[in-house]
């Protein structure tokens, strides 16, 4: 029997904006490319939808550099943002199979 493995993972600040503002760089050192970062090249492609079609707010891997109790994420117009990690947003996990 073949074994696969399956990771998942949140996007950083990086792979979804292709920089980084406010991801603590303790946990997101400075990368050169990032190929996630392809997929979302303005702020339209990073706008995710519930099932009623309401733009909504997404999670981002990291805290905030200013504070531990703020996470980065992607608000409902595809702008990078940060909140009080006591909020409920959503997520948009991606997948590598190997």
């Amino acid at each position: 029997m073949d074994t696969i493995t399956d990771n998942i993972s949140l996007l950083t600040e990086f792979e979804a904006f292709g920089v980084q503002t406010h991801a603590n760089i303790a946990f997101e050192p400075p990368v050169t490319q990032s190929y996630l970062s392809r997929f979302y090249i303005n702020a339209a492609s990073r706008i995710k939808r519930n099932s009623t079609g309401l733009a909504i707010n997404w999670w981002l891997a990291f805290p905030r550099s200013l504070d531990t109790s703020s996470f980065v994420a992607v608000n409902n117009t595809g702008a990078t943002s940060f909140i009080n990690s006591g909020v409920q947003y959503a997520v948009s996990p991606f997948f590598t199979v190997g």
